[in-house]
């Protein structure tokens, strides 16, 4: 998960996931993403809560682990994945799908071959 990763480390990683990545192959990442602000933040962080009481899991249980994360977790930014597709969207949890995409002016026809004309799209 990027959110345990430093906001200054994760270019580089998802960088390094990219040119390993084979055609067809593609990323997938869920997370926690920044909250939005205001009431609305309060209101998600409520249906977060509820989901995990309604789990099972005691509100004794919810704090605490907040607690412990707290300084530990760096929610991300989805614009730090490009042009990433959502695919999943609970509160402030999210998935997407980075593709692997031909780099320009490769001459890649295809099939399995190495990873060396591959990038992702866009990251930013």
């Amino acid at each position: 998960m990027l959110i345990f990763t430093g906001v200054s480390d994760r270019r580089e990683l998802l960088d390094k996931l990219c040119t390993r990545m084979k055609p067809g192959a593609a990323i997938i990442v869920f997370d926690r993403t920044i909250a939005a602000s205001g009431y609305e933040a309060k209101v998600m962080m409520r249906m977060v809560w509820n989901g995990k009481l309604k789990a099972g899991v005691s509100m004794a249980e919810v704090a605490d682990k907040e607690m412990r994360l707290v300084g530990v977790q760096r929610p991300i930014e989805p614009v730090e994945l490009g042009d990433a597709l959502e695919i999943f969207r609970f509160a402030d949890f999210a998935g997407w799908i980075i593709q692997a995409q031909p780099r320009r002016g490769s001459q890649h026809r295809g099939g399995f071959g190495g990873s060396s004309h591959l990038c992702c799209r866009e990251l930013r």
